[in-house]
């Protein structure tokens, strides 16, 4: 939610360019977008500091790897999105709606049912808080159909479907030496936070499990608060999957043909009858 307009949160609080450094993967950090949950805003987001046009997904999902391709040579299908917090919501959506271009989707203590129960209130009481936003221009009346659409506990089937490779992690508010601020009051509020998103983390599991998914890790840990220590070490534990999957080297090529005029191989002997 707290995404700032300078550096990507993954460069400030974590080594993430440094893990992957030499890896064979570019890793892309988009900046900016505080309180956006990177979607498409049905309205000009407007804020305490003015007012926006957040169009997150089709820059994303379009623009983004559309320059990639033409100026970078990056190829723009078969990649991975990880998102935590607001962002790990909208890694699984644009893996369930764009699956030719995410092989791979991680949610670090993102809020998996967000049209759901209290969550709507939640998501605007936070939104306010960080920047001034109002949920209402993002995506309307909450039960509206934008708000389904970026529900990842509503696009199970289009995950599973799509046999995305997902990894699912949430901690249970409980710190540990992960948890490196001095700050009484931004440590109880992130173990607070982690506490409520767990349980729907969990939900996703369960229904995940029953509709047949069998391409994802779940991590649920003893302890962990809503911070970058353990987004930090969920990413570095992850990467194997990454790179496993995003620099599988290519079949080998098939043998030459013989050059013109010179005589074919004799076929195989065919079985002896018994």
């Amino acid at each position: 939610l707290r995404a700032q307009d300078d550096f990507n949160g993954w460069d400030i609080n974590t080594a993430a360019f440094e893990w992957f450094y030499e890896s064979g993967v570019s890793v892309i950090m988009p900046v900016g977008g505080q309180s956006s949950f990177y979607a498409d805003w049905y309205r000009p987001a407007k804020g305490r500091n003015g007012t926006l046009t957040y169009k997150w997904e089709t820059f994303l999902t379009n623009e983004l790897p559309t320059w990639l391709a033409a100026n970078r040579g990056q190829d723009p299908f078969g990649n991975a999105v990880v998102g935590l917090s607001m962002s790990g919501s909208a890694a699984l959506t644009m893996a369930a709606y764009y699956p030719r271009q995410y092989k791979f989707a991680a949610s670090l203590s993102g809020y998996l049912a967000p049209s759901q129960k209290l969550w709507p209130p939640l998501i605007d009481i936070a939104m306010q808080d960080a920047g001034g936003y109002d949920s209402f221009d993002m995506w309307g009346s909450s039960g509206s159909p934008a708000w389904k659409r970026a529900d990842p506990m509503l696009n199970i089937n289009r995950l599973v479907a799509n046999r995305t490779a997902l990894w699912v992690y949430c901690g249970n508010g409980i710190a540990s030496d992960l948890d490196t601020g001095t700050d009484l009051g931004i440590n109880v509020s992130a173990g607070s936070l982690e506490t409520i998103t767990l349980s729907t983390n969990k939900e996703f599991r369960d229904k995940y499990l029953a509709a047949g998914g069998r391409n994802a890790v779940f991590n649920f840990p003893p302890n962990g608060t809503h911070s970058w220590g353990y987004w930090g070490a969920q990413l570095q534990a992850m990467k194997p999957d990454i790179l496993r999957l995003l620099t599988t080297p290519p079949p080998p090529p098939p043998p030459p043909l013989p050059a013109p005029g010179a005589p074919l191989p004799p076929p195989a002997p065919a079985p002896a009858p018994r």
